[in-house]
Protein backbone atom coordinates (compact mmCIF):
# COMPACT_ATOMS: atom_id res chain seq x y z
CA UNK A 1 0.00 0.00 0.00
CA UNK A 2 1.41 3.55 -0.72
CA UNK A 3 -0.01 6.60 -0.21
CA UNK A 4 1.43 9.83 -2.59
CA UNK A 5 0.37 13.71 -1.57
CA UNK A 6 1.35 15.71 -4.50
CA UNK A 7 1.72 19.83 -3.43
CA UNK A 8 2.07 22.52 -6.35
CA UNK A 9 4.41 24.95 -4.71
CA UNK A 10 4.12 28.42 -5.96
CA UNK A 11 5.73 31.40 -5.54
CA UNK A 12 3.69 33.97 -6.29
CA UNK A 13 0.65 35.10 -4.27
CA UNK A 14 -1.65 32.67 -2.59
CA UNK A 15 -4.83 33.71 -4.68
CA UNK A 16 -3.00 32.39 -7.84
CA UNK A 17 -2.28 28.88 -6.33
CA UNK A 18 -5.33 27.39 -7.65
CA UNK A 19 -5.48 23.87 -8.33
CA UNK A 20 -7.86 21.75 -10.42
CA UNK A 21 -8.40 18.37 -10.42
CA UNK A 22 -10.27 16.10 -12.65
CA UNK A 23 -10.48 12.27 -13.01
CA UNK A 24 -9.81 11.16 -16.31
CA UNK A 25 -11.15 7.94 -17.48
CA UNK A 26 -8.24 7.17 -19.46
CA UNK A 27 -5.49 7.92 -17.39
CA UNK A 28 -6.62 8.50 -13.33
CA UNK A 29 -6.18 12.08 -12.29
CA UNK A 30 -5.05 15.29 -14.17
CA UNK A 31 -4.13 17.84 -11.70
CA UNK A 32 -3.62 21.84 -13.29
CA UNK A 33 -2.51 24.67 -12.45
CA UNK A 34 -4.75 27.36 -14.57
CA UNK A 35 -2.85 29.88 -16.21
CA UNK A 36 -4.59 33.45 -15.67
CA UNK A 37 -4.81 35.90 -18.41
CA UNK A 38 -5.97 39.33 -17.46
CA UNK A 39 -6.65 42.03 -20.16
CA UNK A 40 -8.99 45.22 -19.95
CA UNK A 41 -11.72 43.80 -21.84
CA UNK A 42 -11.24 40.27 -20.46
CA UNK A 43 -10.09 37.71 -17.68
CA UNK A 44 -9.95 33.89 -18.73
CA UNK A 45 -8.22 30.28 -17.19
CA UNK A 46 -5.90 28.14 -19.54
CA UNK A 47 -5.82 25.01 -18.21
CA UNK A 48 -3.12 22.21 -19.08
CA UNK A 49 -2.15 18.87 -18.02
CA UNK A 50 0.55 19.95 -15.77
CA UNK A 51 0.38 16.63 -14.00
CA UNK A 52 -1.16 13.23 -15.10
CA UNK A 53 -1.11 10.69 -11.80
CA UNK A 54 -1.71 7.33 -13.06
CA UNK A 55 0.02 4.01 -12.72
CA UNK A 56 1.38 1.06 -14.73
CA UNK A 57 -1.07 -1.34 -15.99
CA UNK A 58 -4.41 -1.70 -16.31
CA UNK A 59 -6.64 1.02 -14.14
CA UNK A 60 -9.52 -1.27 -14.13
CA UNK A 61 -12.99 -0.02 -13.98
CA UNK A 62 -14.02 3.25 -12.08
CA UNK A 63 -15.85 3.61 -9.05
CA UNK A 64 -17.90 6.45 -6.89
CA UNK A 65 -17.03 5.32 -3.57
CA UNK A 66 -18.75 7.87 -1.49
CA UNK A 67 -19.84 11.60 -1.95
CA UNK A 68 -21.59 14.61 0.00
CA UNK A 69 -22.13 18.42 -0.74
CA UNK A 70 -18.07 18.77 -0.72
CA UNK A 71 -16.30 16.15 -0.93
CA UNK A 72 -15.95 12.73 -3.54
CA UNK A 73 -13.99 9.69 -3.30
CA UNK A 74 -13.06 7.74 -6.26
CA UNK A 75 -10.91 4.37 -6.83
CA UNK A 76 -10.32 2.03 -9.70
CA UNK A 77 -10.67 -2.11 -9.16
CA UNK A 78 -6.38 -1.60 -10.30
CA UNK A 79 -5.90 -0.46 -7.20
CA UNK A 80 -5.88 3.30 -7.29
CA UNK A 81 -7.91 5.47 -4.54
CA UNK A 82 -8.06 9.44 -4.14
CA UNK A 83 -10.24 11.96 -2.29
CA UNK A 84 -11.20 15.02 -4.07
CA UNK A 85 -12.33 17.64 -1.55
CA UNK A 86 -13.88 21.08 -2.96
CA UNK A 87 -10.77 23.87 -2.70
CA UNK A 88 -8.01 21.72 -2.36
CA UNK A 89 -4.75 22.84 -2.78
CA UNK A 90 -2.99 19.38 -3.29
CA UNK A 91 -3.65 15.54 -4.44
CA UNK A 92 -3.64 12.30 -2.68
CA UNK A 93 -3.55 9.16 -4.16
CA UNK A 94 -3.50 5.62 -2.61
CA UNK A 95 -2.06 2.90 -4.35
CA UNK A 96 -2.25 -0.70 -3.74
CA UNK A 97 -0.23 -3.65 -5.67
CA UNK A 98 0.27 -1.73 -8.65
CA UNK A 99 3.03 0.83 -9.94
CA UNK A 100 2.76 4.88 -9.87
CA UNK A 101 3.44 6.46 -13.32
CA UNK A 102 3.70 10.57 -13.23
CA UNK A 103 3.40 12.37 -16.13
CA UNK A 104 4.27 16.03 -15.97
CA UNK A 105 3.33 18.74 -18.70
CA UNK A 106 6.70 19.99 -19.06
CA UNK A 107 10.09 18.75 -19.12
CA UNK A 108 11.60 17.91 -15.76
CA UNK A 109 14.82 20.18 -14.58
CA UNK A 110 15.80 19.40 -11.26
CA UNK A 111 14.85 16.29 -8.48
CA UNK A 112 15.71 16.22 -5.45
CA UNK A 113 14.79 15.24 -1.73
CA UNK A 114 14.91 12.33 0.34
CA UNK A 115 13.48 9.04 0.04
CA UNK A 116 9.99 9.97 1.31
CA UNK A 117 10.10 13.74 -0.31
CA UNK A 118 10.59 14.72 -3.39
CA UNK A 119 10.67 18.18 -5.12
CA UNK A 120 10.11 18.30 -8.80
CA UNK A 121 11.38 20.96 -10.97
CA UNK A 122 10.05 21.54 -14.32
CA UNK A 123 11.17 24.11 -17.03
CA UNK A 124 8.10 25.72 -17.19
CA UNK A 125 8.95 27.57 -13.92
CA UNK A 126 6.29 24.81 -12.14
CA UNK A 127 7.90 23.69 -8.64
CA UNK A 128 5.90 20.40 -7.08
CA UNK A 129 6.72 18.23 -4.03
CA UNK A 130 5.33 14.76 -3.88
CA UNK A 131 5.38 12.89 -0.21
CA UNK A 132 4.71 8.88 0.18
CA UNK A 133 3.54 6.86 2.85
CA UNK A 134 6.62 4.75 2.05
CA UNK A 135 10.49 5.12 0.65
CA UNK A 136 11.10 5.39 -2.75
CA UNK A 137 13.54 2.60 -4.00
Amino acid sequence: FLEITFIYKNKYKEEESFVSICIDNKFWLKVCLPLRVSEPDYIYLAYTDDLIITAEGDLGSRKLDKYDDMTATMSRTGGLKTAIVRGMPYATVWYENITPRLEFGSHIVDIYGSDQRLIVSLENGQTWIIYTENPIG
